[in-house]
C-alpha cells in the first residue's frame, strides 16, 4: 500500500486498494484546552488539529449531544452546572469521514456567596439611663438579702 499520496487540498493521505485510493488517515494534532480551574461555567476553549474540517464539542462524550461547525481556533463555552471536574470532550472529522478525538478537565469551583443580614445597633444607654439601673440592681439585691433573713427567721 502506498501511504504517501496527497489527492487534492481536502483530502489526507490515502491508501491504494486496486485501482482506487481511499483517505483512511485520520485528523492529526487534535487538541483542546481551557483553563485548569474556574470559577464560572462560562470558559473559553482552544482548540486544534490539522487536517479537519469540522469539529464537535460536547459536555457528554465524543460526537454525543453536539453540533458540528467549522473547526475554529478558539470556542466560547458553557459547562454543565454542578461543582466538581468536567472534561469537555471535541471530535474533529476531515473530508472523508475520518475521526479524531481530543478532551481536557475542568475543574469548577464556584464563588461561595455568604449572605450577611444587616445587624442593627443597638442603642448604647444614656448615663441617667445607667443610673437607673443600677439603681435597680442594688434595689433588687438588697431586697433579695432581706428575703433570705426574713425566711432563716421563721
Amino acid at each position: 500500500m502506498d501511504n504517501d499520496f496527497q489527492f487534492g487540498p481536502n483530502i489526507g493521505l490515502t491508501e491504494n486498494y486496486g485501482s482506487m485510493k481511499v483517505d483512511t488517515v485520520k485528523p492529526s494534532g487534535a487538541y483542546i484546552s481551557g483553563p485548569s480551574t474556574t470559577d464560572t461555567i462560562d470558559v473559553t476553549l482552544s482548540l486544534g488539529v490539522n487536517g479537519a474540517t469540522q469539529m464537535c464539542i460536547s459536555n457528554v462524550g465524543y460526537g454525543s449531544d453536539c453540533n458540528w461547525e467549522p473547526v475554529a481556533s478558539s470556542k466560547s463555552w458553557k459547562l454543565l452546572e454542578g461543582e466538581g471536574d468536567k472534561t469537555v470532550y471535541v471530535q474533529y472529522i476531515d473530508s472523508a469521514g475520518n475521526t479524531s478525538d481530543a478532551s481536557t478537565l475542568i475543574k469548577y469551583e464556584p464563588d461561595i456567596i455568604i449572605i450577611i443580614p444587616k445587624v442593627r445597633k443597638i442603642p448604647a444607654l444614656s448615663d441617667c439611663a445607667k443610673v437607673i439601673f443600677i439603681i435597680f440592681l442594688i434595689t433588687f439585691a438588697i431586697l433579695h438579702i432581706k428575703k433570705e433573713k426574713f425566711e432563716s427567721c421563721s
